[in-house]
């Protein structure tokens, strides 16, 4: 069972079965002062009957509203991403590298860049495709893993604009992370990404495609180099 309290108008004890249909709210002047359209109770109500649980409040007004809802999970298997061994896997790196993640999800930006920071990495996160330019701009990365759909400017907005500024020569290797289905990739690749990786993050997976793209990247370098001393 859960409780959301608030410190709100509250609303009286008339409404409190009516503000669950659809929209519907408390007071007319409701939408026009605080926003909303009368349509979040009902939703999660009927997302709540699926489930076979149920939603009710206790309100009274000038005092706020107490939302109660109440469901049964069943147990299931973790997801790989999120394994207690994770991070041990993820010591013992051999190529330190810096690495920048755009990511709007907090709670996978946070466990991305953990992991990978005890991996060995020096790691830099932002939340979107702006902030990620504006890292690019002072700084210097060896990757960048790309979410695909973030807020302000998406991953491909991003990736687009990056390869934009970028001079000829080496560019930099961006990963599309995204759980976008895997027939996506030619479209990613099309797009300026230099590979797609699906979402759940499984590690060992990942830190096998960050060092084969840098070390892809270092050997281009010295190629070029020696080409340029001929």
């Amino acid at each position: 069972q859960f409780m959301v309290r608030d410190t709100g108008i509250g609303i009286e004890p008339v409404k409190h079965r009516s503000i669950f249909e659809p929209f519907s709210q408390a007071d007319s002047s409701t939408s026009r002062k605080y926003g909303g359209s009368g349509l979040g109770l009902a939703i999660s109500s009927r997302i709540l009957d699926l489930m076979g649980g149920r939603m009710w409040l206790e309100s009274e007004p000038g005092r706020g509203s107490s939302f109660y809802w109440a469901a049964s999970f069943m147990q299931v298997a973790i997801e790989e991403s999120a394994r207690p061994g994770d991070m041990e896997k993820a010591k013992g790196a051999h190529i330190p590298v810096r690495v920048l993640i755009a990511e709007d999800h907090e709670i996978s930006r946070s466990f991305l860049k953990q992991l990978l920071e005890m991996r060995g990495h020096k790691v830099t996160a932002v939340s979107n495709g702006r902030e990620a330019l504006g890292e690019i701009e002072i700084q210097t990365f060896d990757i960048v893993l790309m979410d695909i759909h973030m807020p302000e400017m998406d991953g491909v907005e991003a990736t687009a604009e990056i390869r934009r500024q970028e001079q000829t020569g080496a560019r930099i290797p961006i990963v599309a992370v995204t759980a976008d289905a895997a027939s996506f990739r030619e479209y990613y690749i099309a797009k300026g990404f230099t590979e797609y990786f699906s979402k759940p993050i499984k590690p060992e997976e990942l830190f096998a495609l960050i060092d084969r793209l840098v070390t892809r990247r270092v050997a281009n370098a010295a190629g070029s180099a020696r080409s340029a001393q001929m």
